[in-house]
């Protein structure tokens, strides 16, 4: 069984941001409240420069700030890695996450952002349709790399 079969949920994502316009970022931060910034990210994205590039365009503006960037380094998301983000972002200070990569990445914020969001830290709380309810506000962009 694969891990991103086994959580079916679904959660909304406040913006997609595509490579080629990653000057829209402040703006999204700015209308989802964001200002610190957790940006995960995969292997693949940070070799090819697309990493470096979000991470960029959010120090050109001042408001904003990188609080962590934190790499997977798996090409299958699993509980372990989830937890370790999860406890990472909450530890980090920020108020908002930007995921940088394929799918799996981006299903890795997802669950993140349900954790944040939801009364418990229990990824099997989140397993069904409709478990993770909006009670944390956590803003969520995606610079797919694999469009």
């Amino acid at each position: 069984m694969r891990f991103t079969d086994y959580y079916e949920f679904s959660d909304s994502i406040t913006s997609i941001i595509v490579d080629s316009d990653l000057s829209i970022i402040p703006k999204f931060l700015r209308n989802s409240s964001g200002r610190f910034v957790y940006v995960i990210g995969d292997k693949v994205a940070q070799d090819n420069g697309f990493v470096d590039r979000v991470e960029e365009a959010l120090k050109k503006d001042q408001e904003n700030s990188v609080v962590y960037t934190y790499i997977v380094d798996e090409k299958t998301p699993n509980k372990k890695i989830v937890e370790l983000i999860y406890e990472s972002y909450r530890n980090s200070g920020a108020d908002s996450i930007i995921a940088v990569g394929d799918n799996a990445t981006i299903d890795i914020a997802k669950l993140v952002k349900a954790l944040l969001s939801s009364r418990t830290r229990d990824l099997d709380f989140l397993r069904g349709v409709g478990n993770a309810k909006e009670l944390v506000p956590v803003s969520l962009g995606v610079v797919p790399t694999n469009i």
